[in-house]
Parts: structure tokens; sequence; C-alpha cells
């Protein structure tokens, strides 16, 4: 430090370019010396102890995600060989197939959509959803809570266009308003009084899922080969479309997201913790026992539905799976912004506080700490990490790009760090992050590129490119890294904000929890005022409503 800052000094004395003292000569001096200065501040930060150990437990920590990806990797690999396999098989001999699977008797599923409003792409994925069938008969209840919602329209027309269908059958359900809990739960809740006592299976299905025939058939393989499996699940997909030129950067945020949470189907068996409430199949008769208990924690004023059928299925000691091709494709919107992200991401979290019972509030307590804290912080400071080391990386290679050798960078010669147990310099400590960071990203982008060769095998047009965007890879990549950090940054937030606060507005309609259950629900009026009835006399009054109108369908 002192002969760096006395020839600084020096250079300032006599400049840069020869022995009178001029002014670029002191001006070309002080950069040289602010670039030293800086290049010495380097050294500190990387060489602290503290921040030595954090740093060294940030990307060991990340290879248990390169780790999980590299499975799933091979997972997604192995299954995309299989649908190709099958798919020639298919098409070279499709007669004879199709005779065998028309001796087979196929079971009647009864599918739940609980849907509000409408948007873009519902039309279409209700026509992807009923194109989706096993061979056997199909009943879709499409589930809103009033004649006004716009979508009740828009589902009257859809059951008039595919009324000739053979083997579907399609009702359109008016639910009413809900005092007691979430008004999805309200919806299924009144849905699967309709369900049919013949149908096998039910499938819980969102309006924005785009559902194909192979997963639907594998899905019902997967329960009638596992008995220990109790739900079969999807998995959504957020994609970029091919027509698409850049995205919001909060799509990137949504991105980094799914990423993260795929993690958890690196499993080859298929089985994991937590379910996505979008796509999930369940035995009839299980999903209507008492034993289980679903309706009644349902009735007992819950708030999730996919949060208490999963504690539901844990209780019982039985498990949950995800098809390594269940991937069910949705487009990400360009009107998909900043606080649209931090609802939904927000939502997410407030789930994780409530419960139905002192299980289902360990399990979830634990699912909000692990997923939270311990998986997102190191993931935060890894990032930064990475951002400091390739600023640190780029300024050193300006001021002595020799110093980036490899006798230098491995050497006790070298700018080391002082007492540290490895022999190498801090620059070589730079780069190692930067290594590991371009591993941690290629395992993240090969196992998205996975998931959507998998999508693409399964839409009807092959090839259409539909989800290879025209976004460049530097683009891409920038942008994605950045916008990890700020849904690391955000999902930690909405975390600590959810356990802080038992108020959320979802559609409009604002929910108040105590004790993990819905205590208020407050709805606007004609004039905008929000407004409440008595949670009880409201709760009791369905139930009462929905026992005579089971004992009515049971009687017809």
């Amino acid at each position: 430090g002192g002969s760096q800052q006395s020839a600084c000094a020096s250079l300032g004395r006599r400049g840069l370019g020869g022995a009178g003292p001029r002014k670029g000569g002191r001006k070309g001096g002080r950069i040289l010396a602010q670039l030293l200065n800086m290049d010495a501040a380097w050294e500190r930060v990387v060489c602290h102890p503290t921040l030595q150990l954090w740093g060294a437990f940030c990307p060991c920590f990340m290879l248990l995600y390169i780790f999980g990806w590299l499975r799933l990797v091979v997972r997604v690999r192995a299954v995309a060989a299989e649908l190709v396999a099958w798919q020639r098989d298919q098409r070279e001999n499709a007669q004879s197939i199709s005779r065998e699977e028309a001796k087979i008797d196929h079971p009647k599923i009864t599918v739940l959509l609980p849907v509000k409003g409408v948007h873009e792409n519902t039309f279409n994925n209700w026509h992807s959803q009923i194109a989706s069938t096993h061979g056997g008969d199909m009943e879709f209840i499409f589930a809103m809570e009033s004649e006004q919602d716009p979508a009740y329209d828009l589902a009257m027309k859809f059951k008039e266009e595919v009324s000739g269908r053979p083997k579907v059958t399609i009702k359109v359900v008016n639910c009413g308003l809900t005092w007691y809990c979430t008004q999805k739960i309200h919806n299924l809740l009144e849905a699967t009084c309709e369900i049919s006592p013949d149908s096998k299976y039910v499938l819980f299905l969102d309006d924005d899922a785009e559902m194909r025939s192979e997963i639907l058939k594998e899905m019902i393989r997967c329960l009638e080969t596992k008995p220990d499996v109790m739900i079969a699940s999807g998995w959504p997909h957020d994609y970029i479309s091919s027509n698409t030129r850049s995205i919001p950067f909060s799509g990137y945020m949504m991105r980094g997201y799914r990423s993260l949470s795929s993690i958890s189907l690196h499993r080859p068996s298929g089985y994991v913790d937590g379910i996505w409430g979008g796509c999930l199949l369940w035995r009839r008769d299980e999903l209507l026992s008492d034993q289980v208990g679903v309706i009644e924690a349902w009735e007992a004023c819950g708030y999730s539905d996919d949060m208490i059928m999963g504690g539901r299925t844990k209780s019982q000691r039985k498990m949950m799976v995800v098809p390594a091709h269940a991937f069910l494709p949705t487009k990400i919107q360009g009107d998909y912004s900043v606080r649209k992200h931090w609802n939904y991401i927000f939502r997410q979290m407030y789930v994780c506080d409530t419960y139905h019972d002192i299980y289902d509030r360990l399990n979830n307590l634990q699912l909000l700490v692990g997923a939270s804290f311990l998986l997102l912080v190191p993931c935060i400071f890894f990032h930064l990490q990475v951002l400091f080391s390739a600023i640190a990386v780029m300024h050193r290679a300006v001021t002595d790009p020799w110093r980036f050798t490899p006798s230098r960078l491995v050497s006790s010669q070298g700018p080391g760090c002082g007492d540290a147990p490895w022999n190498l310099s801090c620059d070589a400590l730079l780069l190692l992050i930067l290594l590991v960071y371009l591993c941690w990203s290629e395992a993240s982008f090969t196992a998205t590129r996975g998931m959507d060769r998998i999508c693409e095998l399964m839409q009807p047009n092959r090839g259409d490119g539909r989800y290879a965007h025209q976004i460049s890879q530097l683009t891409y990549r920038f942008n994605f890294f950045f916008g990890m950090i700020a849904h690391c940054i955000l999902h930690a937030s909405a975390a600590v904000w959810a356990l802080l606060h038992n108020h959320v507005v979802w559609s409009g309609i604002h929910y108040y929890k105590k004790r993990g259950k819905v205590s208020q629900v407050w709805r606007p009026d004609g004039k905008g005022a929000l407004h409440t009835v008595d949670r009880e006399e409201a709760r009791a009054a369905a139930i009462a409503a929905r026992k005579g109108r089971r004992k009515y369908l049971k009687a017809q």
C-alpha cells in the first residue's frame, strides 16, 4: 500500500506524459491513484474473515441448486425420449392402438373448473381442456359466483358449442357469494354437490391451464398404479411466446420464481412436498371421504384449497406426485407488471400462514420459513457476490490484465488473503464465484429448455417453434440475472409482510384471517363501499343448503 501511494504521488507530480507539472498529468495521476486505492479496497472486501466465511457458504449452497436442476434435466430428457418413441409408435400403429383403446373401459372423470372473469386465452384454454380426453366419459362443471360474472355468458356459449360432443357433459353452476371462506373454496364446495356418483376421479383445473390428453392419462396411471399416492398434480410452466421480442421486467421475475420452484421436481419418483392448485387429480371416494376431511376443512372457514388438500394428504401419510411431463404451459403476458407479481407472490406467502389444524400449521410454517428464508437469502447474497465479483474482475483486468495468468492466480506470491487455508489469490476467488454462477445459470436454463421441450412435444402442432422466443441470449441472461435478484428480495419481503398482516385482497374481495382461518369477508357494494355479514350465520346457512342439495340430488 505504501509503495503504491508513493508511486502514485510521484506520477502525480511528474505527470503521465512527461517531466513537467502539466494539468493533464495531475489529472491522470489522480485517476491512477483512485484505481489503485479501489484495487486495494477489492482485496480488503474479498479477504475480510466474516465476508469470506459467508462468501464461501453461498456458492457452496448454490451447488445444491445445480445438483437439483441437473437431476431434473436427466429426468425430463428421459421423458422426452420416451414421448418421441411413444408418438412414433402412435403414428405407425394408429389403427391397431385405437381398436385396443376402444375395448378398454375407461373410468369417468369429473372436471371442476372454478372460474372468475375472462381473459384473452380463456376460450382457447377451455377448448384444449375439452379436447384433453382419456378415452372415457368426462363431466365438466363450471363454477362461478353469479350470473353477473363475465365468465357466465361465455360458459353458456361454450356449452352450446360443444353440446353435441360425444362422451362430454357440461354443467354451469351459479354458486352465489360467500362470507365465511374464500370464493374459490365456496365455488368448489358447491361444485362437489354436482359430481356424478359414477365418476371415479375428480380433476381440479384452473381455466388458464392448457391441458393435454397425455398429461391426463399419465395422472390417471399414477393413481391407478400407486396406491400410496393420493394426489396427482400438474406443474405450471410460464413460457415466452415465439413471436415475442421483449417481455416486461416482471416477466423475468416470474421466470426466476418458476426456475427456483422447479427444483422440487428433481426426484426420479416424482414425489413432491408441495402441489399446484391449478391441476389436481383425486379419487372421488377419497375426496369426499369424512376420514380424509377435505370437505370439512374447506367448510371450516378455509382459505387455500390446495394447501388444505396437501395438508390432508400428509395427515393420511399419503404421497403427492407430479408426473415428469405434466407441465401445463402458461404464456407470459405483455401487461404483467411488478405490482401483479407482488400481489401474486404475497398471496402465495399469505396462504402459508393459514391452516386447518396444528399439523397443517407446522407444515405450512416449515414451507414459509424454508422456502422464503433458508433458500432465498443465500440466493440473494450469492447474486450480489456475483455482481461484486464481475465489477471487480473488470476493474482489475483494466488496471493489470497480467494478474489473471495461472501462475499468479495460484501462487503464494500473488495478492492472497493472508492466513487463508487455501493458496489462492483474491483474483482466483473472484473468478471462482463467477464460475459457480455460470454453472448455476446454465443448469437453470438447461432445465427450463427441457421443460420447453416437453411442452412442445405435448402440443398438437409440433415443430412450430412456439416455445423458442426471439430474445437474444445476452439480453435474456442480463435481464434474468437482475430479475432473479429483484424476485428474491420481493419474495422474502412478501413472506415477512404476510406474517405481519392478516389482510389480503383477492379479486376485489377483502379477506381477514385469525388463527389460520378466514375471520371476515368484506365485499364492495354497488356504490363501492365495503360491507360484510356475520360469518357463523353465513357458514351455517351454506352448509345446511348444501346438505339439502346433496340429499335432493341423491334422491333424484
